[in-house]
């Protein structure tokens, strides 16, 4: 994964394309049901399957932040074991004294990490949205472990060495000495560099701030293709192919923080859907 470079369009040309471009973009991301919205409708614990083994793991770029009515857990997880697998991890969350605080009457819960195949020191991600509803306290934290992996059979490793984009901006409607930042337009490159077909790839894109902190990870199905991404060809990733993939990411569907601090860089992670998913 690499830093996204940052290109700023001037304001006063983008004003004239955004009178109609934009419109159409946030059409295609509300069809799609992708973004923050659509992450805090679908809070549910998973539960850690019979056949899981001992996870080996690490995490990286935690963050946990309350945005609007919700708790908010965002993290990568390396998987430090030798074998091909599908990761679960164990959360708690704690208020600001480091209590342990209940979910839907629960002391933790189970959640599975995005990718369906991580391969051996690969690395996946995960994020949720809590309703603070749910939570007996105010949290502030939370602690977060290996629960457990399944064994899965080994895939193409797809990677995104090539990742920029372009911030879409207009004048400030309120302040005519400031812009207004409206979207992300990013740009990446899957790769396939191995000779083996990936059926399904999926996109997880790694919403960084301007403070370095990371605040929203979401998964895009190349397969299914929400109308709002655009590829130079579609179907499976061949074998040795390179495909570039433009994505919109309209600041209206982000986590407050992120409307608030703006985006910094994304990264890219890939991997190839499995069993259906």
């Amino acid at each position: 994964m690499n830093k996204v470079f940052l290109s700023v369009l001037g304001f006063i040309a983008l004003a004239f394309s955004l009178a109609s471009g934009c419109n159409e973009e946030t059409k295609t991301v509300e069809d799609t049901k992708q973004g923050f919205e659509a992450a805090t409708s679908s809070f549910q614990p998973d539960t850690l399957p019979a056949d899981a083994t001992t996870a080996t793991v690490d995490f990286r770029d935690k963050n946990t932040y309350i945005s609007g009515d919700y708790f908010c857990i965002v993290s990568i997880v390396d998987n430090r074991s030798i074998n091909w697998c599908r990761l679960w991890v164990k959360v708690e969350v704690l208020d600001s004294m480091g209590n342990v605080l209940t979910v839907k009457g629960d002391s933790s819960f189970i959640l599975r990490a995005f990718s369906d195949a991580v391969p051996p020191n690969g690395a996946t991600s995960l994020f949720c949205a809590i309703p603070l509803a749910d939570i007996s306290g105010k949290p502030a934290d939370c602690r977060i472990q290996g629960a457990g992996m399944v064994f899965t059979s080994p895939g193409p490793i797809l990677i995104a060495p090539e990742t920029s984009g372009v911030r879409v901006q207009i004048p400030d409607p309120d302040d005519s000495l400031k812009i207004k930042e409206l979207a992300f337009n990013l740009k990446t490159t899957v790769d396939n560099p191995l000779p083996m077909m990936a059926a399904r790839p999926h996109l997880v894109l790694l919403l960084y701030g301007r403070d370095n902190k990371l605040y929203f990870a979401q998964v895009l199905d190349m397969f299914l293709k929400p109308s709002s991404i655009q590829m130079q060809v579609e179907g499976p990733l061949q074998g040795g192919e390179k495909r570039e993939v433009r994505y919109p990411i309209l600041y209206e569907y982000l986590p407050q923080q992120l409307k608030d601090n703006l985006i910094g860089r994304i990264d890219v992670q890939v991997f190839e859907g499995q069993d259906g998913n």
